[in-house]
């Protein structure tokens, strides 16, 4: 009430003030609307393709309109947290190896230097349940003790060699932040203006869907 005499308007700009800060710091991609003319809200998570280094294309165009924020605004840091479900991608890495070893046996490939885009079409169609791909997996299994009794992703797994598909799927996930890092950087943003790192379990939610969460960390 202004015509109270208790009103200030000193400390009603300062709440107000306050507010907006506070805002901006919770949710910055949205004041993007307004200074940029489109909604930024967008921004705030970049899709990933799993089984993949880098990004897709529409993660990129993401990726450096938050590159030119930064530009725009040199004050902003912003932090981008990986978020997918490692025990998924991992499975679906090990049956990747294990139809690609597959088609190559089958194809009397000499390596696989030596697929080309057109074999990895092929690859890629083949299903996890195809008969040929199981008498595969069964036959090469059959060195390993007890494998008999276990699944077809574990059988998978030991003749690709749990270490070296470990490693293989760890240099996988990091190459994707590296990617981020790389990207932004080639851009003309300092390093120290961002961090890529993987969300913890409180970060990630309920809901894992395979994306980078983009926060802010300081302005």
């Amino acid at each position: 009430d202004l015509t109270n005499p208790k009103f200030s308007y000193k400390k009603t700009l300062f709440i107000a003030l306050k507010n907006m800060f506070v805002n901006i710091a919770t949710a910055p991609f949205q004041f993007m609307k307004n200074d940029d003319g489109e909604d930024g809200r967008e921004l705030q998570n970049l899709e990933v393709e799993m089984l993949k280094s880098d990004l897709p294309s529409a993660s990129i165009k993401k990726l450096e309109k938050i590159a030119g924020l930064l530009k725009k605004k040199p004050m902003l840091k912003f932090e981008f947290l990986q978020v997918v479900d490692k025990e998924i991608e991992y499975e679906k890495l090990i049956m990747a190896r294990i139809k690609r070893n597959y088609y190559i046996s089958k194809n009397l490939v000499e390596s696989t230097e030596a697929l080309k885009d057109e074999d990895y079409k092929n690859i890629e169609a083949i299903s996890d349940l195809d008969e040929g791909l199981v008498s595969y997996i069964n036959q090469k299994s059959l060195v390993f003790e007890n494998s008999q009794e276990m699944d077809l992703g574990r059988k998978a797994e030991l003749i690709l060699g749990k270490e070296k598909t470990n490693n293989e799927f760890e240099k996988l996930i990091l190459a994707r932040n590296k990617f981020i890092e790389e990207k932004i950087s080639a851009i003309g943003i300092a390093p120290e203006r961002i961090t890529v790192r993987f969300a913890t379990k409180e970060e990630e939610g309920e809901h894992i869907n395979a994306r980078y969460i983009v926060k802010l960390s300081s302005m």
